[in-house]
């Protein structure tokens, strides 16, 4: 998340249970009043529950999802294609979208992104039905979290963020998995 004055990393995970929109959003409000911040950009990976969350606690922050989760998404559905050069055709439209579109030029980015975007729900629509209705779902109402031309000034990734976290892990708590922070 960031805010006016800074960035924020999660050096910790929420754990909320049930992992439903309502809990993630009361805990993640509950935090920003304990540490009296009021964030202007979150980047999260790609969890509709977390999006909802975000959105409802914090309706004037901006969501950004990581580009690297988008993509990781994407790679794990080839099952709905039945034509492979269809699945590989929709990731690489993914790819552009979400981290290689040229973001100096912004007539460029909204001309390609438009392009690109019409090429691959064309190809969706005509040829794709079980993997346009996962389209549907995840990312059609969603674009303006994923795609680069609606990103602004926002991160494409939240891997400095993360990595941030493995380096903690890595350093101070070499060898401990999934263990209580109590019991480290």
């Amino acid at each position: 998340m960031k805010t006016s004055q800074n960035t924020i990393f999660p050096f910790c995970y929420f754990l909320v249970n049930p992992q439903t929109s309502e809990k993630i959003q009361e805990c993640l409000v509950k935090f920003c009043e304990f540490a009296h911040l009021d964030p202007q950009h979150w980047s999260a990976d790609c969890a509709l529950n977390i999006a909802r969350a975000i959105e409802d606690g914090f309706p004037l922050a901006q969501l950004s999802w990581c580009a690297v989760h988008v993509l990781r998404a994407c790679a794990k559905v080839g099952s709905y294609f039945d034509n492979p050069q269809n699945f590989e055709n929709f990731y690489l439209a993914m790819d552009f979208l979400t981290l290689r579109a040229d973001a100096t030029n912004a007539e460029k980015l909204a001309e390609e992104s438009d392009e690109t975007y019409e090429f691959l729900t064309t190809m969706l629509e005509e040829e794709e039905p079980r993997a346009l209705k996962y389209f549907d779902k995840q990312w059609r109402r969603t674009k303006e979290h994923w795609m680069m031309l609606y990103r602004g000034e926002g991160d494409s990734t939240n891997n400095i963020a993360e990595s941030h976290f493995h380096q903690l892990k890595q350093t101070f708590f070499l060898g401990k998995k999934n263990e209580r922070i109590d019991d480290i």
